[in-house]
């Protein structure tokens, strides 16, 4: 069985005792934009049945108005898989609030510097540093573009 609830109310019952949504799995959450909110979501895997060794989250206001340069505003970012847990970004989301993003090359070359990942048995620390720079650069211009679906990269 399928239903449409708003995340409130599915939280307010889940908490009753002897709720059945104790058990309830989540398949899909939708989220409405503003008119000028961007965001996306890229990740990388091994394979497509694989965990995802890496996934980077952002999401901004569009700034200005028309065709031409537009700024970012209230950016965030979020990567997973340089780190022990997912988690914001905060030094990589000052680089570029506020301002008309930069080319690919440019973004992937001021991002790689903040990360410091860890080798593990998913992949070298130097190949996710590399990788994770170019998910963010990725989902920083297909957002802005208005490709916000998610997806492998």
């Amino acid at each position: 069985m399928s239903e449409r609830l708003s995340l409130e109310a599915w939280l307010c019952d889940r908490e009753k005792p002897d709720s059945p949504r104790a058990s309830d799995l989540v398949l899909r959450i939708l989220v409405s934009l503003g008119p000028r909110r961007r965001a996306a979501y890229r990740r990388w895997n091994r394979l497509s049945c694989d965990l995802s060794v890496l996934g980077a989250a952002v999401a901004f206001d569009l700034e200005g108005q028309g065709s031409g340069a537009q700024g970012i505003s209230s950016l965030h970012i979020a990567l997973g898989g340089v780190g022990p847990r997912a988690r914001r970004f905060p030094a990589i989301e000052e680089l570029f609030e506020g301002s008309v993003l930069p080319s690919r090359e440019s973004i992937e070359a001021a991002v790689a510097p903040l990360l410091h990942p860890i080798d593990d048995l998913r992949a070298s620390a130097a190949f996710k540093r590399l990788r994770a720079s170019q998910l963010v650069a990725e989902a920083l211009l297909d957002a802005a573009a208005g490709r916000g679906e998610g997806g492998k990269a």
